[in-house]
C-alpha cells in the first residue's frame, strides 16, 4: 500500500477533526502551453502561479464556519469539526485527484481505504463551476458524501439521478434568464447583443434564452462565443481569432450586451477588452450572470476596466454573519498552521513579497505581515461576505445542524459514548439532510 502521495496537490488547507468537511475551490491556477510528449507536462508549468484573490474568501467561509461551530456548546457538544480544502486548478484531472485525495488519509493517496479513523469525511463543498461540480459529483455518487455545489450550475438531464447526494445552493440559472429578459423588456431594450462562453453550457443558455426572447419581442445583432479557457498557446490563438471578430461589438447599432459565461472564460473576455483598448466601447450596457462578482485575475488587478462601469450584474443572496469582519481583521500570513493558500493571495493582493530570498529586482516591495485586508480594493478582495460565499458557510451550517439532528437522535435512543457518534456515515447525514431539513436561502443558520 502506498503509504505518501507521490504527486501532493500544492495548495491544500487542512485542520483535524472528528468529523471532516471537504472542499475543492478554484483559487490559484497555472498557465501552461499544450503536452507535446516529448516532455514531462510539470516541466512546462510556467512557475509563478496566478490567483484570484477574491476567490480566497471562499475558503475563508468555511474557516469561519467551522470556527463558530466549534465554539457552539449547542451544537455537536464534545465533536469538533475540521476541514480539508485542495484547489482544483481549474483542472478535471486535478479535480479528480483532489476528490480521490479528501477520501484518504491526510498527506497518504489511498482511495477506497481507511487508514486514518481520524479523518472521516461526512461531507465536501464545491465546486464554483459546472464542469467542476459534476466531476467531484461523479466520484462522491459512488460513496453517497453529500455535495454542496456553492456556485453555478448549469441544468443537467437526470440530475437527480445521476448525481444524488448533490445539493445545489444557488438556484436554477434558468430564472437568471428569465429575470433579466423582463428587465429588458421594462427598458424596452429590444435590440441586443448576445455573448456567450463556447461550451456546452454556453449552448445551453442559448438553447433557453433565444426562446425567451423571441416571446418578448426582443431581436439580438449577433451571438458571439467567448473561448473557454484551455492550454496557454491554444487560448492565445482563439483570442488572435476571437478579436478579429471584435469588431462586430465595435459597430453593433446595439446598446446592450447580455453576457454569460463562468469565471476563466469571463476573465478571457476582460483580457480580450483590454486589449482592443483603441477600439472603445462606450456607452453599452453590459448585464452580466451571476457568474461574475467582476472579479480579477492578479494579473489583471492594474488593467482597464472602465468598460464594465455601470454594468447591471445580478448577484447570488448574501447576508453578514455577525462576527465575520472581525474574523478577516485576523487574518495575517501567520494567521493559521497549514494555510497553503495564503502567501499567493497575500503576495499578489499587496503586491509584495513575504520571502526576501525571492526578491530579484529592486522595485519588489517586502510584505511587512501586518498589512490590512480592508485596503485592498474590491475587485480584488471584499470585505462583507459575498453571496458564493454565503453558500459555502450555510453549506457547513447544514451540515453541522444534520450531524447534530443524528447525535441528538442517537442520545435520546440510549446511552452512547461519543466515540460511537464519531463512526456517524455520509449517508446517514444525507438521510438527515433530505428528512430534517429544507436546504433553502435564509432558512439556514450556525445559530
Amino acid at each position: 500500500m502506498v503509504q505518501d502521495d507521490p504527486h501532493p496537490i500544492s495548495h491544500g488547507f487542512y485542520q483535524p477533526g472528528n468529523l471532516i468537511i471537504g472542499e475543492i475551490v478554484s483559487h490559484i491556477l497555472f498557465l501552461h502551453d499544450s503536452p507535446s510528449f516529448l516532455e514531462q507536462p510539470k516541466e512546462m508549468l510556467i512557475k509563478e502561479p496566478t490567483s484570484v484573490t477574491k476567490f480566497y474568501q471562499y475558503l475563508l467561509a468555511l474557516v469561519f464556519a467551522v470556527k463558530e461551530i466549534n465554539e457552539n456548546p449547542n451544537i455537536l457538544p464534545n465533536v469538533t469539526l475540521g476541514f480539508h480544502i485542495l484547489n482544483c486548478y481549474y483542472l478535471l484531472k486535478t479535480t479528480y485527484k483532489a476528490t480521490l485525495s479528501l477520501l484518504s488519509t491526510h498527506q497518504s493517496f489511498t482511495p477506497n481505504f481507511r487508514c486514518d479513523t481520524q479523518k472521516n469525511l461526512i461531507a465536501v463543498i464545491g465546486g464554483l463551476m459546472t464542469e467542476i461540480s459534476t466531476s467531484i459529483a461523479r466520484i462522491l455518487a459512488i460513496y453517497k458524501i453529500p455535495q454542496f455545489s456553492f456556485g453555478s450550475f448549469s441544468p443537467v438531464q437526470g440530475r437527480k439521478m445521476l448525481f444524488p447526494s448533490l445539493y445545489q445552493m444557488v438556484p436554477n440559472e434558468v430564472y437568471q434568464y428569465m429575470g433579466i429578459v423582463h428587465l429588458l423588456h421594462h427598458f424596452r431594450w429590444t435590440w441586443i447583443g448576445l455573448i456567450a462562453v463556447d461550451s456546452d453550457n454556453g449552448d445551453r443558455f442559448l438553447q433557453e434564452v433565444l426562446p425567451l426572447l423571441s416571446q418578448n419581442k426582443i431581436c439580438h445583432s449577433f451571438i458571439l462565443r467567448i473561448p473557454k479557457r484551455t492550454y496557454k498557446d491554444e487560448t492565445l490563438a482563439l483570442l488572435f481569432r476571437f478579436q478579429e471578430q471584435y469588431s462586430q461589438l465595435v459597430e453593433s447599432k446595439a446598446n446592450v450586451y447580455f453576457v454569460y459565461g463562468e469565471p476563466p472564460t469571463l476573465h478571457i473576455l476582460s483580457m480580450l477588452l483590454s486589449a482592443s483598448e483603441d477600439l472603445p466601447l462606450g456607452g453599452k450596457v453590459w448585464i452580466v450572470t451571476s457568474h461574475w462578482e467582476f472579479e480579477s485575475l492578479s494579473i489583471q488587478k492594474s488593467w482597464n476596466t472602465e468598460t464594465f462601469h455601470g454594468a447591471i450584474s445580478l448577484t447570488v443572496h448574501s447576508n453578514q454573519p455577525p462576527g465575520f469582519q472581525t474574523f478577516l481583521q485576523i487574518i495575517r500570513p501567520s494567521w493559521a498552521k497549514g494555510d497553503g493558500f495564503i502567501q499567493e493571495f497575500w503576495e499578489e493582493a499587496f503586491n509584495c513579497l513575504l520571502n526576501m530570498s525571492h526578491v530579484q529586482e529592486e522595485h519588489e516591495r517586502i510584505c511587512t505581515g501586518e498589512e490590512k485586508l480592508e485596503n485592498v480594493p474590491g475587485i480584488l478582495f471584499e470585505m462583507s461576505m459575498t453571496g458564493h460565499s454565503y453558500n459555502v458557510y450555510n453549506a457547513v451550517c447544514a451540515v453541522a445542524q444534520a450531524s447534530h439532528a443524528i447525535y441528538v437522535s442517537r442520545s435520546i435512543q440510549r446511552r452512547f459514548r461519543v466515540g460511537e457518534f464519531l463512526n456517524v456515515q455520509s449517508w446517514q447525514v444525507i438521510t438527515a439532510l433530505q428528512y430534517k431539513f429544507h436546504l433553502k436561502e435564509n432558512h439556514t443558520s450556525c445559530n
